[in-house]
């Protein structure tokens, strides 16, 4: 603080003076929007900000391609937390295609040396517009593995003005909120993956002021490990398989994509406790395989729909058994392998 003391008319006068230390310190100064983007007749705004510190002082100027300044608010503090907020913006009316272009704010410094500046890219259209594309140029075909945990569908929107419609639709049926989908701005969140979630998603994003609609697609597959459908049945259900007769062994399984299904034959001789001194070796028709072994009457696989699923059923026709062993049917995909041992006993 300083004070000035002196005499008027023999009276003693004190004056107290608080120096002001002036800030010439402007970081992050840029425009917002930037770019910018306008359909033609419309209203444009854009803001001028940087930070400083206390005691700052700046002049801001806005330079536009056509030279229009239809209203330009004074510039702006925004205290009291560091760093302080300074701004000024504009406002073009009705605007024409003569106001695109690159806007400039300079900032002229306290002490006029010094000057700081900003820009923008202006774009006018003359007609307004909605465009959907898929994000990073992926495929419209979307492949996951059932049990992954989440998938979120997010198309790319491209609009002016922006849309103010969104709806999202599961094989032509609108989507709600719940525990399996998340709707949110723009995406779809498919939350716990499962077969039930193939099908085709389609997203309807519109501007109904200006009557403006379009619809992307994804088609979602999702692939599933081989399940056998007999290895799900309880050890009562399940009726041994004794020597001395004829068996026919069935395969059934779900699968995406379809699966493969191999047979595999183990000889264990005198019984199924000799089974680890042997390999399982692929069963084959009419072999002549070097090998102990039964006589394969037929080997089939085929499709059926059972429970709304198309499922892969393979089977294996044995003729009247007389060696013990294992028969083994695997199914796989690729995503995984399923396997089902068949014991082959003696009474």
């Amino acid at each position: 603080m300083l004070t000035c003391v002196t005499k008027v008319d023999g009276e003693e006068v004190v004056s107290n003076y608080i120096p002001q230390r002036i800030s010439n310190v402007l970081k992050k100064l840029k425009i917002t929007p930037d770019p910018a983007r306008v359909l033609v007749g419309d209203t444009l705004d854009l803001n001028c900000t940087g930070e400083t510190t206390h005691n700052g002082i700046f002049t801001f100027q806005w330079h536009t391609p056509a030279n229009r300044s239809d209203s330009e608010k004074p510039g702006k503090y925004i205290p009291p937390s560091l760093p302080i907020v300074v701004s000024k913006s504009i406002t073009l009316l009705k605007v024409t295609t003569k106001d695109a272009g690159v806007y400039n704010c300079t900032v002229v410094l306290f002490d006029s040396t010094k000057r700081k500046h900003a820009s923008a890219n202006v774009a006018v259209f003359e007609h307004p517009f909605l465009n959907l594309s898929y994000r990073n140029n992926h495929s419209s075909v979307v492949t996951v593995t059932e049990g992954r945990n989440k998938l979120v569908f997010k198309p790319v929107i491209d609009a002016l003005p922006p849309h103010n419609s969104i709806a999202w639709y599961k094989d032509g049926v609108l989507i709600t909120r719940n525990s399996s989908y998340k709707i949110s701005d723009s995406g779809l969140t498919v939350a716990d993956i499962q077969y039930k979630h193939t099908g085709v998603f389609t997203v309807t994003v519109g501007n109904t002021e200006k009557g403006l609609y379009r619809n992307l697609s994804y088609t979602l597959i999702v692939n599933v490990r081989p399940t056998i459908s007999e290895a799900e049945l309880s050890y009562a259900d399940v009726k041994p398989y004794m020597v001395g007769r004829e068996h026919q062994l069935t395969c059934t399984v779900f699968a995406v994509p379809q699966p493969k299904i191999l047979w595999f034959w183990q000889p264990c001789l005198p019984d199924l406790d000799a089974c680890r001194y042997t390999k399982p070796i692929p069963v084959e028709i009419d072999s002549r395989g070097d090998y102990p072994r039964n006589w394969i009457e037929a080997m089939d696989t085929g499709h059926k729909m059972m429970q709304g699923k198309n499922k892969t059923v393979g089977t294996l026709v044995v003729g009247r058994a007389n060696v013990t062993g294992v028969y083994t049917c695997m199914a796989q995909n690729e995503v995984a392998s399923s396997v089902l041992a068949y014991p082959l006993l003696r009474g």
